[in-house]
């Protein structure tokens, strides 16, 4: 502030101007010119908008302030100047209280706003809890086009506000068919006249509501309004076109109509993502701004992208199971399990030519299975064994057979699994309950030991075949997840998550997983390259340490075959894990989303640790069943994996509990007790991993629970914070997920 004011005063030669007034506007303009070309290499090196046109209008109200504060100092200079010595100087003294009471009514409105902000922002996310709870496919889809368009909104620069407009818009741009009669909303085939004008009420309604709502709802409820309105003027409510409609209310509206283009309703079924892009390039310049279709389609053809905001629904087609057109052709298999087995076979497991292939799943997993075994007879497969269980029988062993006999493992389920090693052989298990809540009246230990195999045969097997587990919807998995839901939309919305969870909805999944995997890959070696000896995990009702292993490495799920053939054993992945030392965890823990346990679910349950093993179980009764797990043998009450999953994994941002491991072991940091895995040990070590012939995954993680690691000195290094890696390089936090 005083560089370029005394510079002018040195180049007059006065530097004690008296009545000059033209030096002394110019000795304020240079402060002005000083400080405007620092504020601007500042933010040229610091910001991200750093326009000539934002800094101006940033610097225009501060600069005008001190324009009139300067003319208040010449007044009392003069004043001082006249002879009447310092006295003049008290003049100003009542300036300094009232630029007091106006900071603190300032602050004291801003709280207030800020409150008020809070408050509104709330409202609209109870309202997209009311839209979602009324009608499920509604508020999925609201979701969805959330997502897409925060991205969309990105790629095309909007500032800050226009970002917020654009996610509540998305969210509550279908909160007026709260007023539209459910049998309309939810007919099976096309719409008459009447019908039509009662659904396009909605946008009008909607903006009713939130302008009811006040302060900047009500711009949302303009967003909301002219949601429908088309770049040529042919839209609805009000005929707008071109730029009179929001530049907010046109992403919003392309993003939606991809998304219902792509999801089935009621009335019709999903449109394949290639026809989707199709239409809208076809309507860019007629119904869309062309500026934002291209926006969406790079985000589409960008084949990742971020998790603030992505695709988040099925581009495949649900089927209604399998038909038989004719004596000679065989079952076709619905669009989404034949791409799930594609990525199974060719990127889980890498099937390789000529090798024995064991698929294994359950009945209603049936169609999933016959897709996996055609595509790995497709990648070459000299053989494919089928293994389907039956849940039921199951069920129906428990309630008849002597306890002392539901342990017994056939030999030859075994000799199986050996063979299958011998031959160098590759496995695809199908997850997913086929019948939630089957087990859930029986006893926890007979459900155990029913569901007992060869568990010694496949941990060997493990480490020398090829192998991956992924999921499958099943009719009973979706009633249990969205029941207010017709059973046929259920199991699409269902698909269109686990698509989405398996990267199904880029135009290359398998393109995209690679790139995933260099991610991960980047952040199990940042991590190692640590050394760090213990990790502290804390939260509400969490304060545990965890031990590791001198030495030990961390990894992501990716693995490799003794003759060299890589595979990613989990479908989808998100954590990178270590094994801890199973003799060093002290602490209590809470676990932050359900345990399936013997095909039970188990929630709300909290961990005290001790030396190493489980010591205390609270809960409510149903944790007897994770009682039950830890007396199975000597390692299951001591811990064998320890794994971190960041809160902007596809599957934290879903927001949706699957009640299976596979997927929920993906949205959350966790432990897991039981076996652990001593190849992540150093040779000299690996005797420190937990011994054990089962493995429990336990999610402990949340947007409220950090984590952090001390390395040997007992320096610590933050990992996550608020759901969110703190720690990694900055190549690896901003690398999508």
């Amino acid at each position: 502030f005083a560089l370029g004011p005394a510079l002018i005063l040195v180049a007059a030669g006065d530097t004690s101007p008296n009545g000059q007034v033209g030096i002394l506007v110019a000795a304020l303009a240079a402060q002005f010119a000083f400080d405007f070309v620092a504020a601007a290499i500042r933010d040229r090196l610091f910001e991200e908008d750093s326009s000539l046109a934002v800094l101006l209008r940033e610097v225009a109200p501060i600069y005008a302030i001190d324009v009139a504060l300067s003319l208040v100092g010449l007044v009392v200079a003069y004043a001082a100047d006249a002879g009447h010595g310092q006295w003049p100087v008290a003049l100003i003294a009542p300036l300094f209280v009232v630029l007091r009471v106006f900071s603190k009514e300032r602050q004291e409105r801003l709280e207030q706003l800020a409150e008020l902000n809070d408050a509104y922002q709330g409202t609209a996310l109870l309202l997209g809890d009311v839209v979602e709870a009324d009608d499920s496919y509604t508020g999925a889809h609201s979701k969805s086009v959330v997502r897409l368009a925060l991205e969309v909104a990105d790629t095309l620069g909007l500032d800050r506000d226009q970002r917020r407009n654009v996610e509540f818009g998305a969210l509550l741009h279908d909160v007026g068919k709260l007023s539209i009669p459910k049998e309309i909303i939810n007919k099976p085939g096309k719409l008459d006249e009447r019908e039509w004008a009662i659904v396009k009420t909605h946008t009008v309604e909607g903006q009713k509501m939130l302008e009811r709502i006040g302060g900047f709802m009500a711009e949302i409820g303009a967003i909301v309004r002219a949601s429908h309105e088309s770049w040529d003027g042919s839209g609805y409510p009000d005929g707008l076109a071109d730029k009179e409609i929001p530049i907010e209310a046109r992403v919003v509206s392309v993003c939606d109509s991809f998304n219902a283009m792509t999801t089935t309703r009621s009335y019709r079924k999903a449109m394949p993502v290639e026809a989707a892009i199709a239409e809208l390039e076809r309507c860019a310049g007629s119904q869309f701004d062309p500026a934002v279709v291209r926006s969406l389609l790079e985000v589409l053809r960008s084949g990742e992208p971020t998790e603030e905001a992505e695709v988040a629904t099925s581009t495949l087609e649900p089927g209604s199971g399998w038909t038989l057109p004719s004596k000679a052709s065989p079952p076709a298999a619905n669009p989404q399990a034949e791409a799930l087995a594609e990525l199974a076979v060719s990127v889980g497991a890498n099937v390789q030519p000529g090798q024995h292939v064991e698929v294994s799943g359950e009945i209603g997993h049936l169609e999933t299975v016959r897709a996996i075994a055609a595509a790995a007879y497709a990648h070459g497969a000299a053989f494919v064994d089928v293994q389907l269980s039956d849940p039921v029988v199951r069920w129906s062993r428990i309630g008849a057979a002597p306890n002392a006999r539901l342990d017994h493992v056939p030999a030859w389920e075994g000799d199986r699994v050996r063979e299958l090693v011998e031959r160098e052989g590759a496995s695809i298990l199908v997850a997913g309950p086929s019948f939630p809540g089957l087990f859930d009246g029986l006893d926890p230990h007979s459900v155990a030991q029913a569901s007992a195999g060869p568990s010694a045969q496949w941990r060997e097997a493990n480490r020398r075949i090829n192998w991956t587990i992924v999921p499958a919807a099943t009719e009973g998995w979706a009633r249990q997840l969205r029941p207010r839901l017709p059973a046929e939309e259920a199991l699409g919305a269902l698909w269109a998550d686990l698509a989405h969870l398996c990267r199904l909805d880029v135009p290359d999944p398998a393109a995209a997983w690679h790139r995933r995997l260099g991610t991960l890959r980047d952040r199990s070696d940042w991590l190692t390259s640590l050394q760090l000896r213990q990790v502290r995990i804390s939260g509400p009702d969490t304060d545990l340490a965890v031990g590791l292993i001198p030495g030990g490495r961390w990894a992501c799920a990716e693995m490799r075959t003794p003759s060299g053939i890589s595979f990613i054993p989990n479908l989808p992945t998100e954590e990178v894990y270590t094994t801890p030392d199973p003799t060093s965890v002290e602490g209590e823990v809470r676990l932050t989303r359900p345990a399936v346990i013997g095909g039970r679910r188990v929630e709300g349950v909290r961990l005290g640790f001790a030396e190493g093993r489980v010591v205390n179980v609270d809960g409510p009764l149903e944790a007897r069943a994770l009682s039950e797990f830890l007396s199975r043998d000597q390692g299951t009450a001591r811990l064998g994996e320890l794994a971190l999953v960041d809160s902007e994994s596809r599957a934290a941002r879903l927001h949706q509990t699957f009640g299976e491991t596979l997927l929920d072991e993906n949205a959350a940091s966790h432990i897991a007790l039981g076996y652990g895995f001593p190849e992540l040990a150093p040779a000299a070590r690996r005797g420190l991993a937990n011994v054990s012939d089962h493995h429990l995954d336990l999610m402990i993680g949340s947007e409220e629970v950090d984590v952090v690691g001390l390395d040997e000195s007992g320096g610590e290094h933050p990992l996550l914070s608020g759901g969110h890696w703190v720690g990694p390089p900055e190549r690896l936090l901003s690398s999508p997920a």
